[in-house]
């Protein structure tokens, strides 16, 4: 007579019903959301290693980002380890930044093609963007676009590719930059023209009245004291704010495309406050807005009460 084996504590349906998730699967893919971090990407990796279930809802928040820049790069395509398949990720991504440092001109036209789901593109540097023109052009996801415009015509501009965009950002334009070619971007509520040293403060109000649908025009400057003659434009357009240039930057590029506070948001917040006389008095507006802004300095007691309840 043999010696008795004893029963398993669970056979292997018990096992499998014993870790079956308690809480509904929506309630748990919101929480595995809520605590993805771009920032933490070894927390990342650690839960996509929970379950299949896991990896498959954090695998495109990892990847919906791609920044190509000099100043920080991921994902690194050219070092991809073998588990990681890249015809999957580029599938994933919705907002590519690229410049000259790393890539030339052709290699951004292969990068920004094999990437058909993008919706937010900055090419910035060199890069002649009249030679990438139709590779943006088959972008039929694109909303958001920055970069330097130079070398595009007038008719190029009126382009349908344009009237779908509701974010542009324009990158040291010439004073003959051709501005009416605005009324062809029918969706634009958003516009930031980064180095306006070529352009004149009285330009301002005709740039805006091209734009139908604007909600902020952001000037980005060097400058920290504004020039007496921008004043009254100021005082005329509530929808023109006027903003450092380390507002506009990679990392801020980069916050945003992750869902982040970002300039667009800054310049939302500062032409609500605008509108709704949330200003104590004109005085902040003589100088260039930065990111340690002292809103409640500048602000009524109903202003201030509402932005607390933003931060």
């Amino acid at each position: 007579m043999g010696i008795p084996i004893p029963e398993p504590y669970f056979n292997m349906n018990q096992l499998a019903k014993a870790i079956e998730p308690y809480l509904p699967v929506e309630l748990e893919r919101k929480i595995f959301e809520l605590a993805f971090n771009p920032d933490d990407p070894v927390t990342n990796g650690r839960m996509i290693l929970v379950a299949r279930r896991t990896r498959s809802w954090l695998r495109p928040m990892i990847y919906r980002v791609f920044s190509l820049h000099s100043y920080r790069r991921f994902p690194k395509l050219a070092i991809c380890p073998d588990e990681v398949n890249i015809e999957e990720i580029i599938g994933y991504a919705e907002h590519l930044i690229i410049d000259t440092a790393q890539h030339t001109t052709a290699e951004a036209a292969v990068l920004i093609e094999i990437c058909p789901n993008i919706q937010n593109l900055a090419v910035w540097g060199s890069h002649k963007i009249s030679e990438l023109f139709d590779t943006i052009s088959g972008l039929r996801h694109l909303r958001r676009l920055s970069g330097t415009f130079h070398t595009l015509t007038r008719e190029q501009l009126m382009a349908p590719m344009f009237s779908s965009l509701t974010h542009f950002e324009l990158l040291f334009p010439r004073r003959d930059w051709p501005f009416d070619a605005l009324r062809s971007f029918t969706q634009l509520t958003h516009f930031i023209i980064y180095g306006e040293g070529k352009l004149s403060w009285d330009q301002m109000p005709f740039i805006i009245s091209f734009c139908n649908s604007l909600q902020a025009l952001i000037i980005c400057t060097s400058h920290r004291d504004l020039p007496e003659e921008s004043l009254h434009v100021l005082d005329a357009e509530p929808r023109l704010v006027v903003f450092e240039y380390s507002m506009s930057n990679a990392d801020d590029w980069i916050r945003g495309a992750h869902g982040q506070v970002d300039i667009w948001w800054y310049a939302d917040k500062f032409v609500f406050a605008r509108k709704k006389h949330y200003f104590r008095s004109n005085e902040y507006r003589k100088s260039t807005i930065s990111s340690d802004f002292n809103w409640l300095e500048h602000l009524t007691e109903e202003g201030k009460r509402w932005y607390l309840s933003l931060v």
